[in-house]
């Protein structure tokens, strides 16, 4: 059996799978973020732990590892924790970026450069934790700072690595040769100690008597669950956010899209694109707390609404708007709690047309998984906005799956040609009538919410 641990950012679940990759154990624990992004390391690695024991006890011999990604860490050579997680939602990033000199800036706005010293870039994360050790503890201290996964990999095994999917988004790391972008060391007056980077299903050692067979970030375990590791087949995650991934033949960039290492297997690597809405499912949380919304199935009561909602809590990432927050238009006297309802699910849709628009290339169909693909009304919609139809797994759990698909790769019972076993449930949408006008005006508000930002 195979033990699935997901890091995400408000919830650490463990899911527990069989040789025929059915999930028979399942638990979850929160994790709080705080209001400026920053989350405790010692409550993620006790909850890890502690899933390792759960796991151990109830029969698994192997362990795979995800963890939500961008984010920077600091630790000391035991392996104690020196600075919070700098999540991908703390603006710590923007407050270091206003902070580089006028130059850097300048040449920052230099592609490709632009991806990496920018508002968001986790490489600004990383400096921002360098500075306030260096505050604390002088320029010539010898501790380590990188992603979460090394850091809990360093306390599991008491080595110094990191998979490549999630070193390849720190910005410091050429994705495309896996070595120090040395051009961006030299601008951000960083040296910092490299991890090795290693392969996303290998033997990285043991812990509490389990094999950790699997180590690889949250997306790119989806995509290997979905079988997203070709072109024509794109991958759409609604789940704390709503993630499109598409496989590309090569590493290539794409203007408004962020370069991704998907898997990298045996040395050699699978490239892909992603653009995501951060806060699709946090939207529906907080219309649950607020009182809008009752339950998740409330969600396939769609109308098409005369409102359009963008559900920016926290920032967008395409189009670049860090600082932009969510708007809702057209509301009158007569607009229901159901229209604002489907807003939502409509402004997912749109976002996901967004995303492939910007890639310009040919997709066959689309996979879909997290919690917010149970809607079957999400899913027509997505469906209906980008003209492709939607598949779905009975699990909608992909990154835990993947975890489990990794593991029995490293351990030699499957290969990557064998995932694409199970037969998905295929949803086509309809055609909407003032879908396309929607669309528009959806993308002038957009636009409205750069205007916004720039005043």
């Amino acid at each position: 059996m195979y033990a699935c641990i997901d890091v995400g950012t408000t919830n650490i679940k463990l899911s527990i799978y069989n040789d025929e990759l059915d999930s028979i154990k399942h638990e979850s624990v929160k994790v709080p973020v705080s209001s400026e992004g920053l989350q405790d390391p010692l409550l993620v690695l006790q909850a890890v732990k502690h899933f390792f024991k759960i796991a151990k006890e109830s029969g698994a011999r192997s362990a795979g590892i995800a963890c939500y990604r961008s984010s920077m860490v600091a630790w000391d050579r035991e392996g104690n924790p020196l600075s919070s997680i700098v999540t991908w939602l703390s603006s710590s990033s923007e407050n270091t970026y206003t902070s580089l000199s006028r130059i850097v800036r300048a040449i920052g706005k230099i592609p490709p450069l632009d991806l990496v010293i920018s508002p968001v870039s986790p490489a600004l994360r990383f400096l921002a934790v360098q500075r306030e050790l260096e505050s604390r503890f002088g320029r010539n201290q010898k501790n380590m700072i990188w992603t979460l996964d090394s850091f809990l990999m360093y306390n599991l095994t008491k080595t110094f690595v990191s998979d490549a999917t999630n070193s390849a988004l720190t910005g410091l790391i050429d994705p495309a040769r896996f070595t120090p972008l040395s051009p961006v060391l030299a601008l951000l007056r960083i040296n910092p100690d490299f991890p090795e980077i290693v392969d996303n299903a290998r033997y990285y050692g043991e812990y509490e008597g389990l094999e950790i067979r699997a180590l690889i970030a949250d997306q790119q375990a989806a995509c290997v669950a979905e079988g997203a590791l070709e072109e024509g087949l794109g991958k759409v995650t609604n789940g704390t956010g709503t993630f499109v991934d598409i496989p590309l033949s090569k590493y290539r960039r794409i203007d408004g899209l962020i370069p991704i290492v998907i898997l990298r297997h045996n040395g050699k690597a699978i490239y892909g694109a992603e653009g995501y809405l951060p806060t699709s499912g946090s939207a529906v949380d907080f219309m649950i707390q607020s009182g809008l919304l009752k339950s998740y199935d409330e969600l396939d009561k769609f109308l098409m609404p005369n409102v359009l909602f963008i559900p920016a809590l926290a920032g967008l990432q395409i189009p670049s708007l860090p600082k932009a927050r969510g708007i809702i238009t057209n509301i009158g006297l007569t607009t229901s709690r159901e229209e604002i309802l489907s807003s939502l699910l409509l402004s997912i849709s749109f976002h996901v047309r967004y995303v492939i628009e910007k890639y310009a290339g040919r997709l066959s169909k689309l996979r879909a998984d997290g919690k917010l693909s149970i809607s079957n009304s999400l899913l027509k919609l997505i469906s209906s906005s980008t003209g492709l139809p939607v598949e779905r797994f009975k699990d909608v759990e992909a990154t835990q799956r993947g975890l489990a698909i990794l593991q029995k790769i490293s351990l030699g019972k499957m290969g990557l040609n064998d995932i694409d076993n199970n037969r998905p449930e295929l949803i086509n949408g309809e055609r909407i009538e003032g879908l396309e006008d929607a669309y528009k005006r959806w993308k002038g508000m957009l636009n409205s919410l750069r205007n916004y930002q720039s005043s």
